[in-house]
């Protein structure tokens, strides 16, 4: 009990300071993870990973961490996560010409093939979601 509980306790924290890496599915965390590409996590992967972490968590650098620090770190996550949701909301109202709150291939006006990047279910419009989702695809990438 006492191992599901301090394992439990790890995830929140990796996902408080790597929130990125927490959004991110299962199978691409992993290779996150898997730092020299040879589809396995080793020890080191995973205690480099664990020391990001912990750097990240460790705001004022004095090799402690504080709850303080997890709650001011879980704070910044939230305003950044408002401020995405903020852009990807102009962003669609700035294309959405009619109004009904989504976004369709005329409106896009861009060419079919980039389109289709965006429209992941194929339904011929672009919802919050699949934008929201290509940004996080985006931003892996540049990772």
């Amino acid at each position: 009990m006492e191992t599901f509980m301090f394992a439990g306790l790890g995830l929140l924290m990796a996902a408080t300071a790597y929130g990125d890496l927490a959004s991110v599915d299962g199978m691409a965390g992993l290779k996150r993870l898997d730092t020299n590409a040879d589809g396995l996590v080793s020890r080191q992967e995973a205690n480099a990973f664990r020391a990001l972490v912990f750097d990240r968590l460790d705001a004022n650098r004095d090799g402690v961490i504080t709850a303080t620090e997890i709650v001011e770190r879980q704070h910044i996550m939230q305003m950044r996560l408002e401020f995405r949701q903020s852009a990807m909301a102009l962003a669609a109202s700035q294309l959405d010409s009619d109004g009904d709150g989504t976004i369709t291939k005329d409106e896009f006006g861009v060419a079919p093939g980039l389109f289709a990047i965006f429209d992941v279910n194929e339904d011929g419009q672009i919802s919050d979601v699949e934008a929201a989702d290509l940004l996080d695809r985006f931003k892996r990438l540049r990772n």
